[in-house]
Formats: C-alpha cells, structure tokens, sequence
C-alpha cells in the first residue's frame, strides 16, 4: 500500500515539475507555516471563489497584468458570561482590540501560467488572545501569515498548481466530512468563514476526462491544526509540550484523490485521504500530584487517517439536497489509552431553499458512529483527581467520541435587506447527544462600496463540564468589525 502511495506521489510530481521546474524547487525549499487550532467550524463553508480578470488570447505571451487588493480590518472583543479567571484554566474576561490586515496579489504571465501570494497580518492581541500557553499547535501564536502563494498553470486538459494553497473539500454548510486536506486556526474569532483555513505547501493537478474531472494532491510537509485546552483535571495544572509532528520524510507524505462528475443537475465526487489528522490527540506525559494542586505535562500527538469519502449537491426545483459522509480508519500514534481518537463513520445531509425572495434557510442532519466505541467517564466525579481520566476524557470531547452515536443539527438563516446592503445571518449547531449548542448570529452592513460594519457574536452552551461549558466559560463573547477594503 505504501508503495502505491508513493508511486501515486510521484506521478503527480513529476507532472507538476514539467511546467514548473523553477516554481518546484523554490516550493519545496519553503517549508510553509505552522498554525493550529480546533472545534466545529460554524461560519465555515465552501472554498471562497476568486475572481479572475480576462484573460484573452491578445495576452498570450506578449502582455503581463497584475492585480493587488486586500483589507484592513479593525476589531473589538467584548466576553459575554465570561468566566473568572481565578477559576477557568485559559480565558480573559477583558475586552481586547485588534486589527488584520490582508494583502492579495495575483500576477498573470500568459493565458496560462499565473502565480498568486496572500499575505496576513494580525495584531498581538489577536493571535495570543488569553493565555498562550493553553494553544496546542506548532508555532501557533504566529502574527504573520502566508496563507497562499503559489504558479499555476491552466491547459486544455491539466491544470497544475504547486506552492502554499488552500485545498478545501466538501459541499455540506459548515460541517464538512471529506475536508481532510485543510488545517484550520480554530482561535480565530471572525465573521469571516474563510478566516479559520490555513494553507499547505502542495502540488496539486485537475485531470479533465470528458464529463470527470481527476484531481490529485500531494503534501510533503505536514501542517497541524490550532486550538485551546480546557481544564483537566479541575485543579490541574496544564503545561502543554512541543507537539509529536510527523518526521519529513517521503513516506509521511500526504496524498489525496478525488473524481467529480456532474449529470442530471447533480455534482457528486468520490475521495480517498491518506495522511494525517491535524487534530491531535493529548497524552499524558507527566504528573506530579500535589496536596493542593496537581502539575499535568500532556503531549500533542498526531494520527495517520485513511479516509474514503464521497459528496453530492442535486438541485430539486426550488430546493437543493447536498450530502457528504467519510469513513475514516485511524492509525493510532498514540497508544491504547481508552480516549485516544478511534475510527469512525461521519455523515451530513441537507436542504436548502429561498423560502422567499432575499430570505434562505439551510436545515442539515448529521451524525458520528464511532466503530470501536469504548466507554469513557466524563462526570467531574467519576474523573477525580485523575489524570490520565482526565485527559482521556478530553480526548474524547475533543472528537466527539463520548457516545457510541453522536448526532447533530445545523441551521442557517439568511436575509437581505435594503437592495442588498444589509445582510442578516443566525446559524445554529446542536449535538443531541451531548446537548450542546452554538450560536453564531451577526448583521452585516455596507456603509460605501468600499467599507463594511459587522455585528456578530460567538456563544457555546453545553452540561457543566463539557466541551462547549468550558469554551462558553471562557470565550462566549460579541464582537464588532470595521472592514475597508481595496
């Protein structure tokens, strides 16, 4: 299996390298960065399309255009039902400030070669909000970022793209099975659902075959995701370790495979992952117990997936039914201790429809069947003073695998208002099982063509003790953005 991975790797390589060759060498001496984070993503959805000038035959070798844009954007943080800090492990219950800026740039050479470069920047306050020690990922308080630069060449029949990209897969709102490829900066408060993704350093190709489309990945250097720990045990505390990040090496590599096709007024794709899981699971690595406080050492450790997948998005008249389910079979990387990540079966279906003119609603259904389910106590009481229950149960919250069946709802309601310049949004998320909920409403303004004013706010309900308790403990909060853009 491995050698087929490999051979697979290397065809897609040297494709890749017959158009790029200079493009190639400088991708791989770049090693790209390292953010992490992790929980549902809400606001998430799919990739955000790019729009691309003309490009006519009059610009074939002898014209070269270039486009520049961006944003800046100020923001202000206000926690809602936050916590003391004398009691929650991470968190800050004091409003914070902070501005992002982005810079795009998008050069075209010919009618097919293109290269492309995102640049972000975020305050301090933004990319060490609370205490840093909580956040688990390489490099994770990282201020600056290139999320994309990449050459791209466009053909008849190939279309070949090498560099730092953002690959993301999956029709589903927001909770998307098959989106294996795309790491994600789950601390990131934003309106902006394209804010949480961060780039890989690939080469990626689209085979064109009559009505399908081939689409291969690879991934030399891996990219974890980021996120914040919450507490355990309750009087513990927490020193997170540098993370288990694969060796690179050929045979960690990450190779994916997707076949799109569409007929009938229906998109549907199949996909194979094998590579790694950007969420981690936490091992215990130390604890030394104390009369009054327990000091817990845990580990980030990260697990190779095969993952087949498949999705499709048909349009029903004045309805449009997407779905998408993966299974994934874990190979754990870090041991046998019962709250380790465990393989599983995770699928969502929906509708979606403009019930009337500006106004849309999309209702979906999911569910997590986890394949050799292990009972793990969660209760404070059952914990103790614990520490590998402690963690084990982290893990287990983690990946939503408390429950042999974990299923979920979504909901998102969308309205327009004054010719298109106020927008209005709730989405909902509710595990049934485990009875929790987040909210995410926000009202979108556009005061000129150029700068956009945004409400929003960010809360997490849940049992006491559980994933979203803590993380509305300490993070529920509402939020305003002044956007210019340019």
């Amino acid at each position: 299996m491995r050698f087929f991975h490999t051979i697979c790797a290397a065809l897609l390589f040297f494709a890749v390298v017959l158009f790029y060759p200079c493009a190639f060498v400088c991708a791989i001496g770049w090693e790209g960065p390292y953010s992490t984070g992790f929980e549902e993503e809400v606001v998430s959805g799919p990739p955000l399309a790019v729009e691309e000038p003309d490009t006519s035959s009059e610009r074939w070798w002898n014209a070269f255009d270039f486009d520049i844009d961006g944003f800046v954007r100020g923001e202000i943080h206000v926690p809602a039902f936050a916590g003391d800090d004398s009691k929650n492990s991470f968190g800050s219950s004091e409003t914070y400030f902070g501005i992002t800026t982005e810079l795009k740039a998008s050069a075209y050479f010919t009618q097919a070669a293109s290269a492309f470069v995102d640049l972000r920047y975020r305050t301090k306050s933004l990319a060490q909000h609370g205490d840093s020690e909580s956040y688990v990922g390489h490099n994770a308080e990282r201020e600056f970022d290139v999320r994309e630069g990449y050459f791209r060449f466009r053909g008849d029949w190939l279309d070949a793209t090498a560099g730092q990209q953002i690959i993301s897969w999956g029709v589903a709102d927001g909770i998307n099975p098959t989106d294996k490829l795309c790491p994600k900066n789950m601390t990131i408060v934003s309106s902006d659902r394209d804010d949480r993704r961060l780039g890989i350093l690939a080469l990626k190709g689209d085979l064109y075959v009559g009505d399908y489309t081939i689409t291969g990945v690879w991934q030399p250097i891996f990219v974890d995701s980021k996120f914040r720990l919450s507490r355990f045990p309750e009087e513990a505390v927490v020193t997170v370790e540098d993370p288990q990040l694969p060796a690179k090496t050929l045979s960690n590599s990450t190779v994916a495979l997707k076949c799109s096709t569409s007929f009938m007024a229906t998109d549907a794709s199949l996909s194979y992952f094998y590579g790694w899981d950007s969420f981690p699971d936490i091992i215990l690595d130390k604890a030394i117990m104390g009369s009054e406080t327990t000091e817990v050492w845990v580990k980030p450790v990260y697990n190779r997936i095969h993952s087949i997948g498949a999705d499709f998005s048909s349009v029903l008249g004045p309805l449009i039914l997407r779905g998408e389910g993966a299974c994934n079979i874990i190979k754990n990387k870090s041991g046998k201790s019962p709250g380790r990540t465990k393989s599983n079966v995770e699928w969502i279906v929906g509708l979606e429809s403009e019930c009337f003119e500006d106004f849309m609603v999309n209702a979906q259904y999911g569910m997590i069947h986890v394949l050799d389910y292990e009972p793990i106590p969660d209760d404070e009481s059952e914990i103790g003073d614990d520490p590998q229950a402690g963690v084990d149960a982290f893990n287990a919250r983690l990946h939503r695998q408390l429950n042999r069946h974990t299923p979920l709802m979504t909901l998102r309601l969308d309205y327009w208002l004054l010719q298109d310049t106020l927008f209005l949004e709730f989405r909902g998320l509710y595990y049934i099982t485990d009875e929790e909920l987040r909210l995410t409403p926000r009202i979108v303004y556009d005061v000129t063509d150029h700068l956009e004013a945004t409400l929003a706010a960010k809360f997490s309900f849940g049992p006491a003790g559980s994933r979203y308790h803590r993380s509305g403990e300490n993070y529920n909060e509402v939020f305003t953005e002044w956007k210019f853009s340019f």
